[in-house]
């Protein structure tokens, strides 16, 4: 955002496709009177406060993942290596439209991380395997995009660190395929974020 200008920013939402009749709704419950908060929240980061953020408005694929083997889902676009000068928190966060074109699997989405020398702040901590991730999604629902997210706090030191969002099945999904991105609106697809953070730094 640019100095002394003024921004408008605002909730929108739409059905996937035409629901002619049909009614969407936001907000559960109600308990006492009262239906789970909708919010819109901006936050601003001051520079050079070491916030860093990648994303993508490309749709993305994987096909036959075997529910086992973490893939990178865009190694160049979804990428972010980062090397902080001291010890720090690292808050990393994913955001990703996933959905699949074949009922009875769900979709996996993780943060993986390498690099690091300190004890305690040396990735990964177990070969092949994401330092946070989530299940996505319901197995009997097709072509309907499911905005999974997720975060961690990751121990970071002096050093280089390198993040990615990784993706599979939640089990074996041969001759089915994944898919992440909703769309498309125009030629643009819904983004797919990777966001790291650095804060508590000593």
């Amino acid at each position: 955002m640019t100095a002394n200008t003024t921004y408008s920013l605002k909730l929108q939402w739409k059905t996937n496709r035409r629901a002619s009749g049909a009614t969407i709704f936001a907000g559960a419950g109600p308990i006492a009177g009262a239906f789970s908060p909708t919010r819109l929240v901006l936050q601003f980061i001051p520079a050079g406060t070491g916030l860093t953020d990648r994303h993508s408005e490309s749709q993305y694929t994987f096909p036959s993942s075997n529910g086992t083997e973490w893939k990178p889902m865009d190694p160049t676009n979804l990428s972010l290596t980062v090397m902080p000068g001291m010890t720090c928190l690292a808050i990393v966060s994913v955001n990703a439209d996933l959905w699949t074109a074949n009922a009875g699997f769900n979709q996996d989405v993780g943060i993986a991380v390498s690099g690091g020398t300190a004890p305690g702040a040396t990735y990964p901590t177990v070969p092949g395997q994401p330092e946070a991730w989530k299940e996505s999604g319901g197995f009997a629902g097709t072509f309907s995009p499911n905005a999974a997210y997720v975060q961690g706090v990751i121990p970071v030191a002096a050093g280089a660190y390198t993040f990615q969002v990784v993706w599979k099945a939640n089990k074996d999904a041969s001759g089915a395929t994944l898919f992440d991105a909703a769309g498309p609106i125009g030629t643009r697809y819904s983004p797919t974020r990777l966001t790291v953070q650095l804060i508590s730094c000593s």
